[in-house]
């Protein structure tokens, strides 16, 4: 019995941590671990480094994090942060991407499909994914990109 507990409490913990991810450019990198304090909850520790790997000593700022798109994260040279929530979506008004900024100065903005009109005239179910230094955007037919950079704009 003792070992089921423990085998139902670690399946419940998430994925202990993303490697070292440095932005296109390799002026900032990122790493993500769980936080010790996550408990019942998922939180993560995102720490923001200067330069293209998790050096100690070189850290910008940290925060804690929840787990909703947490996993799929990137970094703009300029050490903004772009995640994608939702990997497909359908409806306009649904938030699908997450830009935010940490430390000082920290924001946060949610992009929806209805955002992103002029860039996507998609229809349908349209999947989300890192391509590039930009989000691609399909459905069965089209795809648009936005840029990074152009999403870090918006804050």
């Amino acid at each position: 019995m003792r070992t089921l507990v423990l085998a139902l409490c670690f399946s419940l913990v998430p994925a202990s941590a993303l490697a070292c991810e440095a932005s296109d450019g390799g002026t900032r990198s990122f790493d993500l671990h769980v936080s010790p304090r996550a408990g019942i909850f998922c939180f993560y520790t995102l720490t923001l480094y200067e330069g293209a790997i998790c050096e100690v000593g070189r850290e910008i700022a940290s925060s804690t994090e929840g787990c909703a798109g947490m996993h799929r994260l990137a970094v703009t040279d300029e050490g903004t942060f772009v995640s994608i929530a939702a990997p497909r979506a359908s409806h306009r008004d649904w938030a699908i991407v997450r830009v935010f900024r940490i430390g000082e100065g920290a924001r946060s903005v949610s992009v929806t499909l209805d955002d992103l009109r002029a860039t996507s005239p998609l229809h349908g179910v349209i999947r989300v994914s890192f391509d590039q230094g930009a989000i691609a955007f399909r459905d069965r037919e089209a795809q648009a990109r936005v840029t990074l950079a152009e999403l870090a704009g918006r804050l």
